[in-house]
């Protein structure tokens, strides 16, 4: 894991596994878009998103996660805000 750069700012988040014979979308967008140099980003692959991930994205303003869809969509992908739940288990 990434040591954390910003106490408040934007964590980008690649999902996926190219050697699982996943697309490796998600990771191959991270590297890319590390490759440009952007120092206010974090960034972090993962395979998938598991509860222990919480604590990590709470440091951060904004997280971006990206994936690999098997979803049609008219743009070529789709962006959307995600919001806490107000319940618990």
């Amino acid at each position: 894991m990434n040591e954390q750069k910003t106490d408040r700012g934007v964590l980008l988040i690649g999902m996926g596994n190219r050697e699982h014979g996943d697309s490796g979308l998600g990771w191959t967008f991270v590297d890319m878009i590390n490759s440009l140099g952007y120092d206010f980003l974090d960034f972090e692959y993962r395979e998938q998103m598991f509860v222990e991930d919480a604590k990590l994205i709470s440091h951060y303003d904004i997280v971006i996660g990206v994936d690999a869809s098997n979803q049609k969509s008219n743009d070529g992908f789709e962006m959307s805000r995600c919001f806490a739940a107000n319940h618990g288990f």
